[in-house]
């Protein structure tokens, strides 16, 4: 035979005073951590924020310092074609004869080679006939047929 326990009518104040004081220890825990998991969102949406700024400000420096870097090299090239325009007899004529010198294509062979970011240099005359430079770096693994077709 089953033993039933008798369901109180009231319930014991013991239950009560464990009730209240659970209550009153959780509740303010809860609150707490709401609030400081609020401010935690908002600093790291600052912080997230604040590195994305310096990553692209980080960037941008190093994109300009690299534009820099490129137009240097072409005022460097471009006095350098101007200095050895006025060196030879015929004076600045950029006749066809003179853009298809040795000198000439070893100096835009060399400006080629000297930067990992240019893949060819042309130089061209008003004729729209000039001189390449720097093919076989992009031919290296082309066939004759091939690299004759790029130039």
């Amino acid at each position: 035979m089953p033993l039933k326990l008798p369901i109180p009518a009231r319930i014991p104040l013991l239950y009560v005073i464990l009730g209240v004081l659970l209550a009153i220890s959780v509740l303010p825990m809860y609150f707490y951590s709401a609030q400081i998991e609020d401010m935690n969102r908002k600093a790291l949406k600052t912080n997230e924020m604040l590195l994305q700024n310096t990553v692209t400000r980080s960037l941008a420096d190093d994109i300009s310092q690299h534009q820099e870097a490129l137009h240097m090299m072409l005022a460097n090239l471009s006095s350098s074609i101007q200095v050895m325009m006025l060196a030879s007899p015929s004076g600045s004529d950029l006749s066809t004869d003179k853009l298809l010198t040795p000198e000439l294509r070893a100096m835009l062979e060399n400006f080629v080679s000297s930067s990992n970011d240019i893949a060819y240099a042309t130089l061209l005359n008003a004729d729209a006939k000039g001189v390449s430079g720097g093919w076989r770096k992009i031919c290296a693994n082309c066939h004759v047929g091939q690299l004759a077709n790029h130039v």
